[in-house]
């Protein structure tokens, strides 16, 4: 089976070379569209839908979330929708755009059992726990599959996954 090659980008990459991501063998480009509540999109969100769709890159997009208890999951979801918005419709909603993807990574504290095995707490930063963050995950992908009529990708790392 052939191998699909893929990039995460934002405005932390500055300007792409979307055609040379191209010819590198990539396929598709995941865009983030802003950061958890920040008021803003990221400042190269459009520029790089137009980049990478005019190099022939399938496009998406992604919403940094933070699963913390003082920001609603629903909230959250709508928001990621008008940060989304792309020629008056939430990015993902039309044929040809992936679907709209919610990034969980952020770390939580590792350390290890008395077995050796690791252990992830996200307590002692973030007052939450893995089952917090699991039901908030899920209400937040309830609400993006409600708006966007679609079922979302999540983008996240192996790690993250165990622990939730």
């Amino acid at each position: 089976m052939a191998m699909i090659r893929g990039c995460d980008v934002s405005a932390i990459q500055c300007v792409v070379p979307w055609e040379k991501v191209k010819e590198a063998g990539v396929d598709f480009a995941i865009l983030r569209c802003a950061i958890g509540n920040e008021p803003y999109v990221d400042s190269k969100f459009a520029a790089n839908v137009v980049g990478a769709r005019d190099a022939g890159l399938m496009v998406g997009c992604y919403l940094f979330t933070y699963p913390l208890r003082h920001l609603d999951p629903k909230a959250q979801a709508q928001l990621h929708a008008r940060r989304a918005d792309f020629g008056g419709h939430p990015f993902g909603a039309d044929l040809g755009e992936l679907p709209p993807a919610c990034d969980l990574e952020w770390p939580p504290r590792e350390s290890r059992a008395k077995d050796g095995s690791l252990v992830y707490d996200w307590r002692d930063k973030w007052n939450v726990d893995a089952p917090f963050i699991r039901d908030w995950s899920l209400s937040y992908l309830e609400e993006i599959e409600r708006i966007w009529g679609c079922r979302p990708l999540v983008y996240t790392y192996p790690y993250w996954w165990r622990c939730v």
